[in-house]
């Protein structure tokens, strides 16, 4: 077991004995994307899937204690079948689709896609097809899991997303000011590439993630998240989400990600978007403090106007000039033209290609059954969640939109931790008051009763 591993194990104790919540143990495990805890032969897991299988042997451990008492279920689970049905389809797409298919040119994870868009390598069945299925199986798991621990905190995203933001901006401080850092104790993974430079040589800064895109992008999540969840907070959870905030601001600033701009583009047309419709099809009373709020936010707009607007068309001739832009919109194109095409829209099953970015990824690996499967689950989940009214659920409903968002401009992952998490996360709030008049969604110590119409 790594140093970071022993760490986690004695918090997570810690965390356990004082919120007795399982879902916290899995969410504080998130909190560390690049950090193993366990290496066996050369083989690593990560602290967010090790923590996934101590929570499944804490609650067969409790199941066989108390083996008289049945586990209550909800009459109707919105997007369970659609979870189940994702993981069944994805388990036989890869299973048949590399005999299927074989020898089809496809862009294979561990030789990076740099060399590969001009000449990918051939599809064959390899160790990697078996550990994304591993790790799906693992994820409808933990989001079974989640959404069974009846005490699990409100706002739990805050828990990785809070965790994530601090420690990368303790090693940003770190390298600015020679201040004492244990690198490499966070982000520890061994078959992980980091990257810290450009092509051409200029440094760049990744966080405790694996490169600068991914800490872009659980920036943006972050402060979507707790600006969302902040008017619910108590004051002293506004000050601490406050700090937060920008801290990531600060982490996003210095990635010099173009999936920062690109982003952070995308997910402000979505608030922005959802925040007219609502106003017009709702009719809601304007508040004066979101006035107030929209004119100090129009003001600054207008005062950065210029900046921002040299800072983003900066950005953008920078990465559309690189290598790297060419690379990832061509390896992206040659997921969908040539793969998802060329197998008839059935795909080539996890782990078998990985281009630049999420959806390209889907449809290639998976199919358009499983993008639809994907696409149903996220909706449904999203729906009921929200439709419950508490604003720590449309909070995370916001993180995970966010989060989808900036995966669609890089993000391949599907073993993604966070994603799994959020969607665990509304899976909880979704199953525990569908079907009920009065459901339990929040509080450890006081839990708060929302009606729900039946």
């Amino acid at each position: 077991m790594t140093g970071l591993g022993i760490l986690v194990v004695l918090v997570s104790c810690a965390v356990y004995l004082r919120w007795r919540s399982r879902a916290t143990l899995i969410a504080f495990g998130a909190g560390f994307p690049a950090g193993v805890a366990i290496t066996i032969s050369g083989e690593s897991i990560t602290i967010f899937w090790s923590s996934v299988l101590a929570v499944a042997g804490l609650s067969f451990l409790a199941i066989t204690r108390k083996r008289s008492k049945v586990l209550e279920r909800a009459q109707y689970e919105p997007g369970r079948g659609a979870l189940l049905l994702f993981f069944g389809w994805c388990t036989l797409t890869t299973l048949v689709a590399p005999a299927l298919f074989a020898d089809r040119g496809v862009l294979i994870p561990r030789l990076g896609i740099d060399d590969q868009v001009h000449a990918p390598g051939a599809l064959d069945y390899t160790i990697s097809n078996a550990a994304q299925i591993a790790y799906l199986g693992l994820a409808v798991l933990a989001v079974h899991l989640i959404a069974r621990d009846r005490r699990m905190p409100a706002h739990i995203l805050g828990v990785p997303l809070a965790i994530m933001t601090v420690l990368s901006l303790g090693r940003l401080l770190s390298l600015r000011y020679g201040l004492d850092w244990p690198h490499g104790f966070f982000d520890n993974a061994p078959n992980r590439t980091f990257i810290e430079r450009t092509s051409t040589g200029e440094k760049r800064f990744r966080g405790i993630f694996a490169e600068p895109s991914t800490l872009a992008t659980y920036s943006i999540v972050t402060i979507v998240f707790f600006t969302k969840a902040m008017p619910s907070m108590s004051v002293r959870g506004r000050r601490i989400s406050v700090a937060i905030i920008l801290a990531a601001a600060a982490n996003a600033a210095v990635s010099t990600a173009g999936t920062m701009v690109a982003g952070g583009l995308l997910v402000g047309a979505a608030i922005c978007g959802v925040s007219v419709f609502t106003l017009v099809t709702q009719r809601r009373k304007i508040r004066a403090s979101a006035v107030i709020a929209t004119c100090v936010i129009a003001a600054a707009a207008l005062i950065g106007a210029q900046w921002l607007y040299e800072y983003v068309a900066s950005a953008v001739q920078a990465k559309v000039g690189s290598g790297s832009f060419t690379s990832r919109t061509g390896a992206d194109a040659y997921s969908i033209k040539s793969i998802f095409v060329d197998t008839w829209g059935v795909g080539v099953g996890l782990g078998s290609s990985r281009p630049s970015s999420f959806w390209p990824m889907l449809l290639s690996c998976v199919g358009l059954i499983g993008t639809l499967l994907f696409v149903v689950l996220v909706v449904k989940l999203s729906r009921a969640a929200w439709s419950t009214g508490l604003p720590a659920a449309q909070a995370s409903v916001w993180a995970l939109v966010a989060l989808l968002l900036c995966k669609s401009v890089a993000g391949p992952n599907l073993s993604d931790p966070f994603l799994w998490l959020s969607i665990g996360v509304l899976a909880h709030f979704a199953w525990s008051a569908r079907g009920q008049s009065e459901a339990v969604v929040a509080g450890t110590e006081s839990p708060v009763k929302v009606s729900v119409p039946a």
